[in-house]
């Protein structure tokens, strides 16, 4: 399903005419596609192809199989509700690392809004002065709930779920011998 093509076109547009930016929240309710769009500006970064991203290229190639090495996604693990502070400072430690393939690293932090007071402070200078090769890239369901130092240093993008006839579309291509009735 493709949605949120105007917001793509927009991420493409600004990193073209050099108007982007270090750091990402990309907020949306359950099913507006936050992840996918994640995914999807961390290729446009990363891409070394034309038309970014390509597909083609072998970074665009090694995101569509799930292992490029300088796309990494954090996300709380499965007994918690958060990253915890030390995550945040192994992520800051790994920053300094170069790029393994190619002039950028992209951080994808899922769950934004389950970040505590804590973790989004130990966070704060990592998004105030990142390395200039580093992208962060937040999800979250409500930017509301991260603290207003972490979103006055972000610009926020924020998605619409997909409408009904964009679901019923999708369900006909993926199920066609069902019956659509409305």
């Amino acid at each position: 399903m493709v949605l949120n093509e105007d917001k793509k076109t927009e991420f493409v547009n600004s990193l073209e005419n050099g108007r982007s930016v270090h750091a990402y929240i990309v907020e949306g309710a359950e099913g507006s596609g936050k992840e996918d769009f994640a995914k999807f500006c961390a290729a446009v970064l990363v891409c070394t192809g034309e038309n970014k991203p390509c597909g083609k290229c072998p970074s665009c190639k090694k995101i569509a199989g799930g292992g490029h090495p300088d796309i990494a996604v954090i996300e709380p693990p499965k007994d918690r509700k958060t990253i915890s502070v030390d995550e945040v400072r192994r992520l800051r430690r790994d920053t300094a690392v170069l790029p393994n393939e190619g002039g950028r690293k992209v951080y994808i932090i899922k769950k934004g809004e389950l970040l505590t007071d804590q973790v989004q402070n130990a966070m704060l200078k990592m998004i105030e002065e990142p390395p200039e090769d580093s992208f962060f890239i937040l999800t979250c369901q409500n930017s509301q709930a991260l603290l207003p130092t972490v979103r006055s240093r972000v610009t926020e993008i924020s998605l619409s779920p997909a409408s009904l006839k964009q679901t019923q579309g999708e369900l006909i291509k993926r199920m066609p011998e069902i019956s659509v009735e409305v």
